[in-house]
């Protein structure tokens, strides 16, 4: 509030004139309905609050100033406190991570056998493809792939041959899912290319070995070709 100068003093035992009175209290009203700000706010600051000193005690009021830099404080050491934290909590995920005890945490492992000779078939099972030992570290499964190049060989009269029969064996133990091909009627030479796809499960530390072996019908007549030269293989794909 401005300044209020009062028009007429009052001293003691002398007289003043009522008017007097009437001009200094006339002063004081005009002064306080120019300067008052009304609570209820009909009537507001015309100019900004200026404070004399920085805000110390909790009550005190604050200036934009001191509350823009307080805002900023507060921001960066939000920033630093989320920082950290995330620097923390991806420590902690390696250490998850590298706490495996296999040497890898995805393990894939490939052999094939692509076989360029040729076999021609009897009622018993002949070895035709072969991966060898393979041996995983982790468990998981084996996704095998096998593709056959087969034709007639020879046919018996009718003329018929009996059904060509594909097996796949691990250690030594013959899965499900045969190939099979029968054509009838049989014509030698006629050829067809036999794939299928097996998925074999495997425990830590396991050495297997894929297998290929081919044959006919036992009884049957006639005879198939295997042919080789690059047109039948094995393949065998670890993932753990």
């Amino acid at each position: 509030m401005a300044s209020l100068n009062i028009p007429n003093d009052i001293v003691d035992a002398a007289l003043i004139e009522a008017i007097d009175h009437q001009q200094n209290y006339q002063e004081i009203e005009t002064h306080v309905n120019a300067n008052l700000v009304n609570k209820d706010g009909s009537v507001g600051m015309a100019g900004p609050l200026l404070l004399n000193a920085t805000a110390t005690a909790p009550l005190e009021a604050v200036g934009l100033a001191q509350m823009e830099a307080a805002d900023t404080a507060a921001a960066a050491t939000a920033s630093a406190d989320a920082t950290a934290k995330a620097d923390a909590a991806e420590a902690a995920a390696v250490v998850t991570a590298n706490a495996y005890t296999d040497t890898k945490a995805i393990e894939t492992d490939f052999a094939t056998d692509v076989t360029a000779g040729s076999l021609d078939t009897t009622g018993t099972a002949a070895l035709f493809l072969d991966t060898g030992n393979i041996t995983n570290t982790k468990a998981g499964h084996y996704i095998i792939t096998v593709t056959l190049d087969v034709k007639v060989q020879t046919v018996a009269a009718g003329p018929t041959v009996s059904a060509f029969i594909g097996e796949l064996h691990v250690k030594n133990v013959m899965q499900l899912n045969q190939m099979v091909w029968h054509p009838l009627p049989a014509t030698a030479g006629s050829r067809v290319t036999l794939s299928q796809t097996w998925i074999v499960t495997a425990g830590a530390g396991t050495t297997l070995d894929f297998q290929v072996k081919v044959r006919q019908d036992v009884g049957g007549t006639g005879s198939y070709r295997c042919d080789g030269s690059n047109h039948s293989f094995i393949s065998a794909l670890f993932v753990g």
